[in-house]
């Protein structure tokens, strides 16, 4: 599968909530929102739709695409799944067959 290689994307952040029949949905969310749950007395956030889980930060991209994290490392999202692998491990724009073993084999990859 080829990729296609992309800046890194800023942070986004994102509150998950269970609704009554215990399914998750998550929420977008503001930096700031984010944060402050680290803050003394934090203020959980609120959904009509159900009540809040637990809440996180990621740099999200879309499926088919790598980006440079630095430091010998590249994010990169295959069948939907984001996983860091090192810089060598994509070779003209594709993820090496090392690469695609390794993860096969912990099971984040499916289509190869």
């Amino acid at each position: 599968m080829a990729l296609t290689k992309i800046p890194l994307p800023a942070e986004t952040y994102y509150h998950i909530f269970s609704d009554s029949n215990g399914a998750l949905f998550e929420v977008e969310t503001t930096e700031a929102d984010y944060k402050q749950l680290g803050m003394p007395s934090p203020i959980n956030p609120v959904h009509l739709n159900g009540s809040w889980h637990s809440s996180y930060s990621a740099k999200k991209i879309p499926v088919g695409t790598y980006a440079d994290m630095g430091l010998n490392t590249v994010l990169v999202n295959v069948d939907g799944i984001q996983v860091s692998v090192k810089t060598n491990e994509i070779v003209n724009d594709k993820l090496t067959v090392d690469a695609i073993t390794r993860l096969k084999g912990q099971g984040f990859l499916k289509s190869f």
